[in-house]
């Protein structure tokens, strides 16, 4: 792309199911080699978006920012030091934790603007910085999903991808599975992370485990199945979550079910694109799964919804978004030049 330049900063991913002392060095090694990088040289940038996570990383970037006298703007996915302390990495009476509050809170007031991908993130960071100007602008998807039409598998098959992580209810992914079964209905699940051993271990016949794929395998897989799952443990990190995996199946046209009650939920189901339960509530699920394969009819009229409501949340849809938040923000016009 013309006016791009990719660089590598040659540091090893920083995955999430490291412990929080390697996580914490990989961060602030990437944000280290970022900032020296981004800043290199004679010349100042107009501006520097700054990405968390990784939330160490941006620390030391929007640091390095405003020494340079360099404006940012933050783009936020997750919240910290909050997903810590959810994650029992650390305390929130902890003298840690205060200090990350604090530097947090430092980060939100110098941004320029804060783009938040969920009016929960957003509601998180006004209440943490009343002083910080923030928006929201949701994940989306690629925009090429919206014209892909697979096969579906013979048998009724649900799916569910994306990092094993801390607030993944794996427990109850399994409990799902092993019901489904007894109704010859099959489960496929992609993913990498701290709670993948108990889906390597298990014997189900009706559960298929793929472990870690490349984004574009893992959408040829999902693509095939009928309905999505995205089930996560009751906490308060998940009440403000919209996982990139629901965006993902609607727009591939899967309806979805989601736990707990969450912003994504609250969004399918305004939509007519999904269902949602209560965390860990597996009759609940099940039955869900049931109704969706016995009518046909309702499935296609969800999938259809999902189609249709998806459009509106492209990737270029939100990144023109985010465009013209940060154009506004610096004061630059987005109309063409008069002819």
């Amino acid at each position: 792309m013309a006016g791009v330049e990719v660089v590598s900063l040659g540091t090893p991913e920083v995955e999430n199911s490291l412990s929080l002392k390697r996580r914490l060095l990989g961060e602030l090694q990437m944000g280290w080699r970022a900032a020296r990088r981004l800043f290199a040289g004679e010349g100042r940038p107009d501006i520097a978006i700054i990405s968390s996570p990784g939330y160490l990383a941006a620390l030391v970037i929007a640091a390095y920012s405003r020494w340079r006298r360099v404006p940012y703007v933050l783009e936020m996915r997750d919240i910290y030091p909050q997903v810590y302390a959810e994650a029992s990495l650390i305390r929130r009476e902890s003298a840690l934790y205060r200090f990350f509050s604090g530097r947090s809170r430092q980060l939100y007031r110098k941004a320029r603007l804060v783009i938040c991908a969920t009016q929960g993130l957003a509601r998180e960071v006004m209440h943490d910085e009343p002083s910080a100007k923030v928006a929201c602008v949701y994940n989306g998807f690629p925009a090429e999903l919206l014209e892909r039409s697979a096969h579906k598998h013979s048998r009724f098959t649900v799916c569910f991808h994306g990092v094993l992580g801390y607030f993944q209810d794996v427990d109850t992914l399994v409990a799902v599975a092993e019901r489904l079964a007894e109704h010859n209905i099959d489960m496929l699940v992609i993913g990498y992370g701290r709670k993948e051993s108990q889906l390597q271990a298990s014997t189900l016949s009706n559960l298929r485990f793929l472990g870690r794929q490349p984004f574009d395998a893992t959408i040829a897989e999902i693509e095939r199945c009928h309905l999505g799952l995205c089930l996560r443990l009751d906490d308060g990190i998940s009440k403000d979550a919209f996982p990139v995996k629901v965006w993902e199946y609607l727009g591939l046209g899967i309806p979805s079910v989601v736990t707990p009650p969450c912003e994504a939920g609250d969004f399918l189901t305004a939509q007519d694109c999904g269902v949602v339960h209560a965390a860990g509530d597996v009759g609940a699920i099940v039955s869900t799964v049931l109704a969706l394969r016995d009518s046909p009819a309702r499935w296609q009229a969800l999938s259809n919804r999902c189609r249709l409501v998806g459009r509106s949340y492209t990737r270029a849809a939100t990144g023109l978004a985010v465009a013209r938040l940060i154009s506004e923000t610096l004061d630059v016009s987005t109309a063409p030049a008069a002819k």
